[in-house]
């Protein structure tokens, strides 16, 4: 977990930093959404370490939930900010500039998240765990956004298409509003497969 918090800490960083710099809404919002699951990740680290001191369960749920609650916020605000911003720079045709720096990143992700993913579901099993199993579909779904990112990324760097960072911005939404609706549910007491997927 501890390496999951640092290398989210780096993307987060890395993302909005280049993001802005590079007028990419894909890299910003890609980099808001590692923030959040930054913050989830560290509830998560928090509960296995109460969990292990044997404190009580009820001030662990109330934690939990509130911790989840704020993350359902972040993430339809995220949403919203998607929408408007890619919205604007379809309408306005802004021309995104992805430097290397991006690029790299999102490459990194793409192989980094599946990998963090299986760590993080093998020690789920070893320590019988189902909210670290849960975190590690959530990282692997990571993956995935990653992929969305650099396909954006490459269009629009090497192919000239502009309207395929915020296309790529708006094809993050899927998980994003999933990821929201999930930590509502959590929020709530209602346990769901992460991500919205169920099973």
């Amino acid at each position: 977990m501890a390496i999951t918090l640092a290398y989210m800490t780096a993307e987060a960083v890395i993302a909005i930093w280049t993001g802005m710099r590079d007028r990419s809404v894909s890299l910003e919002s890609f980099g808001v959404d590692s923030l959040i699951e930054w913050w989830l990740a560290a509830v998560l680290l928090w509960r296995l370490g109460v969990e292990a001191r044997g404190s009580k369960p009820e001030r662990i749920e109330q934690v939990e939930r509130r911790a989840n609650w704020w993350a359902g916020v972040a993430y339809f605000a995220l949403a919203l900010y998607i929408i408007v911003d890619s919205g604007l720079a379809l309408w306005t045709g802004s021309r995104p500039s992805p430097s290397f720096i991006g690029l790299g990143l999102a490459v990194a992700a793409v192989f980094v998240m599946p990998v963090l993913a299986y760590g993080q579901r093998k020690i789920g099993d070893a320590i019988g765990s189902s909210a670290l199993k849960a975190e590690a579909g959530c990282t692997a779904i990571c993956g995935y956004m990653a992929a969305i990112l650099l396909i954006g990324l490459i269009l629009t760097r090497y192919l000239g298409w502009w309207w395929a960072d915020p296309v790529a911005a708006l094809g993050l939404l899927y998980w994003i509003i999933s990821e929201g609706r999930e930590s509502f549910e959590k929020a709530a007491g209602r346990e769901t497969c992460c991500c919205g997927r169920d099973g």
